[in-house]
């Protein structure tokens, strides 16, 4: 009998075995208004409060030819078009590689420290509204972008393009932030 139950657990495990988030690893963010942790995950953010260790938002992220967009209800909430971040469409902030504009709200982002996340590069990165810093993260990482075009194209995605996809978890996080769902 235990034999079976070993060949039982054995079978689920490599079944079940370890998911592409697993090994793309999980960045950390903090909202530093706000008081909240955000962590970045392949396929979505979850925002929580750490005092309370409660869940006050989550972020579902899924891959169009334009993109990561972040869809509820299976459509698209937040996406990115030239260069306007939309909701449901509508466009709600400007941005460009430097900096994200909600009305007359404008946050900086600045790339500091390169470093490394699970053997993909990454790094410190802040933004700011003005002088006051509102997120930042120690290690912040395309996580699964620079491993999957390694993969297909055989060298990795510039690093011009990872931090782009950085921004736009960024983005998605302030316009949650902003604008709501």
């Amino acid at each position: 009998m235990k034999n079976l139950l070993v060949w039982v657990l054995i079978a689920v495990g490599l079944v079940v075995g370890p998911r592409i988030a697993d090994a793309c690893g999980v960045w950390q963010m903090s909202d530093v208004e706000k008081k909240l942790d955000i962590a970045w995950m392949i396929d979505a953010g979850s925002i929580t409060n750490p005092k309370t260790k409660s869940k006050a938002g989550h972020l579902g992220l899924a891959e169009s030819k334009t993109g990561l967009y972040v869809f509820r209800n299976d459509k698209p909430l937040y996406d990115l078009a030239g260069t306007k971040l939309r909701k449901y469409g509508k466009p709600v902030a400007t941005f460009d590689d430097t900096s994200v504009s909600f009305g007359k709200r404008v946050y900086t982002f600045t790339f500091d420290e390169p470093g490394d996340l699970h053997g993909m590069p990454s790094w410190k990165v802040t933004v700011k509204r003005g002088d006051t810093v509102v997120l930042e993260s120690k290690q912040a990482s395309a996580l699964c972008a620079f491993a999957a075009a390694q993969a297909k194209t055989g060298s990795p995605l510039p690093e011009a393009d990872q931090q782009a996809e950085i921004r736009r978890r960024m983005m998605f996080y302030l316009a949650w932030r902003e604008v709501g769902f």
